[in-house]
């Protein structure tokens, strides 16, 4: 059996994006469904991030586990 395990760090206040700074030279994929793709703030993101990045946007809303 394998494992894969995340622990995920979250952040928020009044400028997290801030933290995309600290992915510098770093390859990023951005897994997001169409509406928040196609909404701004993914290309708000991506101007925030120097390195490489990668987009699957076709994740549907609310996906149940199966498609995960």
């Amino acid at each position: 059996m394998d494992t894969f395990w995340l622990r995920p760090k979250l952040y928020f206040g009044d400028d997290p994006m801030s933290a995309l700074s600290a992915l510098a030279g770093k390859r990023v994929l951005i897994v997001t469904d169409a509406f928040l793709a196609s909404s701004g703030l993914l290309d708000r993101v991506k101007a925030r991030l120097p390195g490489a990045v990668e987009v699957f946007d076709r994740v549907g809303p609310d996906p149940a586990l199966r498609p995960v």
